[in-house]
């Protein structure tokens, strides 16, 4: 018995562990989203991003491209969850807000403990919630190894690391 207790007790602190990374607070209004309405611009960078600090990240993926679309997908999927009064849109002349994702360091690793095992992607970054007309800087968050769940494919492990950042903003309602 006092084995499986303490395999239950290593298992719940690795999962805590396996988690310690996220999104931090750096400045701006911590409750935007709680009077926010009207539409988001949303970009997302990988220009210059190292792969695990050590490569340009065009080297490790030549179809970055496609890793980027991934990652708005998987941010507007979960943003319409969490939002609605504020929401992404594409029309320069209907937003309010500039949403501003620059990604600087992505590694990837094989999750072998989860409900689905396969690679899973941590970022490295910055996320800048601006006025769009004034560019008036209104949110800054850090992303220090931010990981969302393992995915079959490694592009579906990027939709869901950014998925999670998404899900990340309700902090700041």
């Amino acid at each position: 018995m006092k084995r499986l207790f303490m395999s239950v007790l290593l298992t719940i602190m690795c999962s805590f562990f396996a988690f310690a990374g996220g999104v931090k607070y750096l400045s701006g209004n911590k409750k935007l989203f709680k009077n926010a309405e009207g539409g988001m611009l949303l970009e997302i960078s990988f220009e210059g991003a190292t792969y695990d600090y050590s490569c340009p990240l065009e080297e490790r993926w030549s179809d970055i491209d496609l890793y980027t679309l991934k990652a708005r997908d998987g941010f507007i999927q979960d943003f319409r969850e969490n939002f609605s009064k504020v929401y992404i849109t594409d029309n320069a002349s209907e937003a309010k807000y500039r949403i501003s994702i620059k990604i600087d360091n992505v590694d990837m690793y094989a999750k072998v403990m989860s409900w689905v095992p396969g690679p899973a992607i941590k970022v490295w970054g910055t996320l800048v919630i601006s006025d769009a007309a004034s560019g008036e800087e209104l949110l800054k968050l850090s992303l220090k190894e931010l990981c969302g769940g393992a995915s079959p494919s490694q592009h579906e492990a990027m939709s869901d690391t950014f998925e999670l950042l998404a899900d990340e903003l309700k902090k700041f309602k």
